[in-house]
């Protein structure tokens, strides 16, 4: 292996407006470079830094040497070498500069500079930068197409809305599925990893409990008869039971439930024997329909390990081949499950997404 150190790169212009060539928008001719560590040169303006950056306010406020003491030059402007990378600092200074809109520069689909982008804001002190870059995470951020890599971005930015915005989409995923690394995973520790495991089994936990309860069996005390307005017993009443009006009244029984409908020979709810069951029930304990007890049990399967409110919705309404069958064979099920199925999974929605709130706000 050669010892010989490694050629600097040729340097290049940047590209437009921090090119040699006069940028007719900005009054004044560039009277200063920046280098990047890949050897791009960003001609800008003293004046500009110093109302942006707290580091080059101070930097410039000192006294130069004389030009003759081999500061580095280009067409008689002095050059300062950066570490950062061309497409950081082309970023950092498209923000910094009011002439110019951040959004015609500086895009989030690039998540790959971001995270550098900010560091090289924090170390050359543009808090004007920051503010924006934070505004556009906090507002923009991808979180739907990365959101593991987003999470430990807004940990270790310190940007707690993020973190738990982009935690409530990695509930979308199967955690044991493999994963694209990212260069944040170095940065973060064991702790904000366990943190969101811990966050993403808590949320499965309550989601299956959640669903579990939609399948009874549920006790019928005195009542209620939904074709009549005496139902008294609202409050305490499982909201994945019933079929709710716009002002979150009681409105009638989900068909599976409903020991009145018109059932086939095979279907309906079922009293404490196990034996089907027709008729008003009265003072004893039923359970739903054969069919949307095993739907609940498929549907746990896949809200245990995605436990979104999304996919818990999603899949809600989407019933087994052979579960279709049972559906189509009885007449009130055929009828009216498809349509409750659709309620209820808006029901069952917001009730996972009640759920994960609370979880994600402890995050």
């Amino acid at each position: 292996m050669s010892d010989e150190p490694t050629t600097p790169p040729v340097p290049r212009d940047a590209p437009a407006p921090f090119s040699a060539e006069h940028d007719p928008d900005n009054h004044r001719p560039a009277d200063f470079i920046l280098r990047s560590c890949d050897g791009v040169d960003f001609f800008v303006h003293k004046d500009m830094l110093r109302i942006t950056s707290e580091f080059f306010d101070s930097l410039f406020a000192i006294p130069r040497p004389n030009p003759d003491t081999g500061d580095l030059e280009k067409g008689g402007l002095t050059v300062l070498e950066l570490a950062e990378t061309s497409d950081v600092l082309y970023r950092l200074l498209s923000l910094a500069y009011p002439a110019k809109s951040g959004a015609d520069y500086t895009s989030l689909r690039d998540i790959d500079v971001f995270f550098a982008l900010h560091g090289a804001a924090q170390k050359y002190q543009f808090p004007r930068v920051l503010k924006l870059l934070r505004e556009m995470l906090d507002n923009h951020a991808p979180v739907g197409t990365h959101p593991h890599r987003l999470f430990a971005i807004g940990r270790l930015l310190d940007l707690p809305s993020l973190a738990r915005k982009a935690a409530l989409y990695t509930l979308e995923l199967d955690p044991t599925a493999p994963r694209a690394k990212f260069p944040e995973m170095k940065l973060i520790t064991w702790e904000t990893i366990h943190a969101l495991l811990d966050f993403h089994h808590a949320c499965g936990s309550q989601a299956e409990e959640i669903l579990v309860s939609a399948t009874g069996p549920r006790s019928f005390e005195g009542g209620p008869n939904f074709r009549s307005s005496n139902y008294r017993d609202r409050e305490h009443e499982n909201p994945l039971y019933l079929v709710y009006d716009q002002s979150q009244w009681p409105k009638k029984t989900f068909v599976w439930w409903d020991s009145q409908a018109n059932h086939g020979d095979n279907c309906g709810p079922r009293g404490p024997s196990g034996d089907l069951f027709a008729g008003k029930p009265r003072n004893l304990t039923l359970n739903p329909a054969d069919w949307f007890r095993t739907h609940i049990d498929l549907l746990v399967l896949h809200v245990r390990l995605a436990p979104s409110h999304h996919v818990a919705q999603l899949k809600a309404v989407e019933l087994a081949e052979s579960l279709r069958e049972a559906v189509a064979d009885c007449p009130a099920c055929s009828e009216l499950a498809d349509g409750d199925l659709t309620t209820f999974a808006h029901q069952l929605k917001v009730c996972i997404e009640e759920s994960n709130m609370k979880f994600v706000e402890n995050l």
